[in-house]
C-alpha cells in the first residue's frame, strides 16, 4: 500500500473513532456526512482553487496543487508519498441537542485525547473567521493506530446556528513550520453558505 492510500485508511479509520467516541460519550446522534467532490473554481488568491459544497453548506479553498482523495474531504499533496503528508479533514457534524461553541470544542477535544497518545497543546484561541466564531487548537499527538509519527495539528471547529463543521489540518510535526501558513490559509477561507 503506497503513503498516499495508506494516510487516506488512517485518516478513515481515525474518523470512525471519532464518530463511535462522540456518539458514546455525548448521547447523541451524530452522522458524519459524506462530501461529494466539488468541481473547483479559481479564485483571487494566486495558487488557490476554491471548492463549493453547497449541499454541505460550506465552501472552501485549497492549493490548486492538492487534490481530493478518500470518503470524506481528504486534500493532501498529489506527490506526497508516506506517513505524515498534509491533509485536511474538513467535517460536518449533526446533534440532536445544541452545543455552544465551547461545548462543541470540548467534544470534539475529548475524542482527540483519548484516540490519541502524547496529546500536547500548543495554543488555543477564539478567532472569527468569515464573521462566525470559531475555536481555533494547535496540538501535537501520536494517535493510537499509528505509532510511527507524531504529528502537529491545527484544528478549527465552528459552529452556524445548528451546523457544526471542523477543520483538521495534520503534517507530521517534523515539518509543521513548512505547513502551518497554508493551513491557516485554508481555514480563513472557509465560508458556511446556505
Amino acid at each position: 500500500m503506497n503513503g498516499s492510500a495508506r494516510l487516506v485508511w488512517v485518516y478513515l479509520l481515525f474518523l470512525v473513532i471519532l464518530i463511535v467516541a462522540t456518539k458514546q460519550a455525548c448521547e447523541a446522534e451524530l452522522t458524519l456526512e459524506k462530501l461529494e467532490n466539488s468541481a473547483p473554481h479559481s479564485t483571487g488568491k494566486k495558487g488557490f482553487m476554491l471548492y463549493e459544497y453547497t449541499d454541505k453548506g460550506f465552501s472552501i479553498e485549497f492549493p490548486k496543487d492538492w487534490k481530493v482523495m478518500g470518503g470524506s474531504v481528504v486534500w493532501g499533496f498529489t506527490d506526497c508519498k508516506g506517513e505524515g503528508c498534509p491533509s485536511v479533514i474538513v467535517n460536518t457534524i449533526k446533534y440532536n441537542d445544541t452545543p455552544t461553541s465551547d461545548q462543541f470544542l470540548s467534544r470534539v477535544l475529548k475524542m482527540v485525547v483519548d484516540n490519541c497518545d502524547n496529546y500536547k497543546e500548543s495554543s488555543s484561541t477564539t478567532m472569527t473567521v468569515n464573521g462566525l466564531e470559531a475555536k481555533q487548537i494547535e496540538y501535537t499527538s501520536t494517535p493510537k493506530f499509528n505509532t510511527t509519527v507524531v504529528n502537529s495539528t491545527y484544528l478549527l471547529t465552528v459552529v452556524a446556528g445548528k451546523k457544526y463543521f471542523t477543520l483538521e489540518c495534520s503534517v507530521a510535526n517534523s515539518d509543521r513550520d513548512k505547513h502551518f501558513k497554508t493551513f491557516r490559509d485554508i481555514a480563513s477561507s472557509f465560508k458556511v453558505i446556505e
